[in-house]
C-alpha cells in the first residue's frame, strides 16, 4: 500500500509506501501532523506536515499496539487533540494523548471494531461501528451484537467540526 494525495493542480503524488493495510488517515486539529495506521503492523505513524508545501516529513511510529490490544482501524480526533482509535480484534476503542500515552480504553461488545466518530449538534456523541464478517459460529454466539453501531457514554470529550471541501467539476 501507498500513501498518496490527488489534486487537480499536481495530480497523483505518492508520499510514502511499503504498507500492508492502511486506515485513517487523519490530520491533527492544529494541522501540523497526519496520522496513518499500518493496520497489520499494529502501528500508528505520525508525519509532520510542511505547512508551506503540504509535504509529509519525519515519519515516526506514534503508537504500536500489542497482539492482545488488536489492530488499529478507523480513528478521529477530539478538540483537545487526543486521538481515538478503533481496534479490530481488540473489542475496544482507545484514546491516546498528543504524546501517544494511552488515556482511556472503552470495551465494545464486538471483537472487530471498525471506526468511530463524534456527532450530534455539540459533537459530544461518540458512535462506534463494528463488523460481524469472518466471525466463527462460536464468536457470533458470544458477540450477538457484532456488526452493530454503538454509542459510548461518559467519555467526556467533544469532536472537532469537519473540514469542508469543494471538488472542482473535473474531479466529480
Amino acid at each position: 500500500g501507498q500513501l498518496a494525495s490527488l489534486s487537480s493542480k499536481d495530480g497523483l503524488h505518492i508520499h510514502d509506501g511499503g504498507f500492508t493495510v492502511t486506515n485513517g488517515p487523519v490530520i491533527s486539529p492544529d494541522g501540523n501532523f497526519l496520522f496513518l495506521n499500518d493496520t497489520l503492523q499494529r502501528t500508528v505513524y505520525r508525519y509532520r506536515i510542511a505547512i508551506d508545501t503540504g509535504k509529509l516529513n519525519d515519519r515516526q511510529p506514534f503508537f504500536i499496539f500489542t497482539t492482545e490490544q488488536g489492530y488499529p482501524d478507523g480513528m478521529c480526533f477530539d478538540v483537545e487533540g487526543n486521538l481515538w482509535i478503533a481496534l479490530w480484534g481488540g473489542a475496544s476503542i482507545v484514546q491516546l494523548d498528543v504524546n501517544g500515552k494511552l488515556l482511556k480504553k472503552f470495551p465494545i461488545p464486538a471483537p472487530n471494531v471498525t471506526n468511530l466518530c463524534f456527532c450530534g449538534p455539540g459533537l459530544d456523541r461518540l458512535l462506534v461501528s463494528t463488523a460481524s464478517i469472518g466471525l466463527s459460529e462460536d464468536e457470533s454466539q458470544r458477540y450477538p451484537a457484532a456488526g452493530g453501531l454503538f454509542e459510548i457514554s461518559n467519555h467526556y470529550s467533544h469532536g472537532i467540526p469537519p473540514y469542508p471541501a469543494t471538488l472542482a467539476p473535473l474531479w466529480i
